[in-house]
């Protein structure tokens, strides 16, 4: 399953969530095997996966299709459930953490979504390595750059840290989540004049962003993106 909508994501953490069932595993010790780092610090980890029940709830108001909504009225409570475990036990042995059926809804919400309501797909893990790469070279030359004033320097790091965050949580952001990030990034260049002049930081900056936009674009539009962003890059940063 392609992890192109929030619902596949929140589809595949708890299909692995429910793999760890069995031997009295508690809440709490199911969600940080899956999730990484120990007790203290899984629950921030789950706060960015509970994230994802409001992502599905926007995508399918904005769909507005009865059948899906409806599939999503019935069955969101148990995904809710199945994150946040409202007025439980975390620690305590449990039976079973993913209602089976509720899981079985969301893959199929999922498979609808993908069609309805895709965000496309993301690069290959060596085309998101180079990318990330590239983040991390972008923002050297930016804290390097002598002649951009403190708090534009704050702003552009800032937002380069935004699209590290988006890549390195992938599995919760998703590709849509990315190219928010480097959107952010485009904007905030855009209602500050000063970014507008020819600053070899802020031009790699640009150049960066839109590779990662067009790269977490669907092929088909790969070529329309680009053309866009460099339009856009055009007019922030001058001919």
């Amino acid at each position: 399953m392609t992890l192109d909508n929030p619902a596949a994501r929140l589809h595949a953490i708890l299909t692995a969530v429910k793999a760890q069932e069995g031997g009295g595993t508690s809440f709490i010790t199911a969600w940080t095997t899956v999730l990484g780092g120990d007790s203290t610090t899984v629950t921030r980890s789950m706060v960015r996966v509970a994230g994802l029940l409001a992502d599905i709830e926007r995508l399918v108001d904005r769909i507005e299709d009865e059948r899906i909504t409806t599939l999503y009225e019935h069955y969101s409570p148990e995904w809710r459930r199945s994150v946040l475990m409202p007025n439980g036990n975390w620690s305590a042995a449990k039976g079973e953490l993913v209602d089976a059926g509720a899981l079985a809804s969301l893959g199929a919400l999922s498979s609808l979504l993908s069609v309805l309501g895709s965000e496309g797909s993301a690069p290959d893990g060596e085309t998101l390595g180079a990318l990330r790469e590239s983040l991390d070279e972008a923002l050297g030359a930016v804290r390097g750059d002598q002649t951009l004033p403190p708090e534009i320097k704050r702003l552009l790091v800032a937002r380069l840290h935004d699209m590290l965050w988006a890549i390195d949580h992938l599995n919760v952001m998703g590709p849509e989540g990315v190219k928010a990030a480097a959107e952010r990034l485009a904007g905030a260049v855009a209602v500050d004049p000063a970014l507008r002049d020819h600053h070899p930081a802020v031009a790699k900056v640009l150049t960066v962003a839109g590779r990662i936009w067009s790269a977490f674009t669907f092929a088909g539009q790969v070529t329309e993106a680009i053309e866009g962003w460099e339009t856009v890059a055009t007019r922030l940063i001058g001919n």
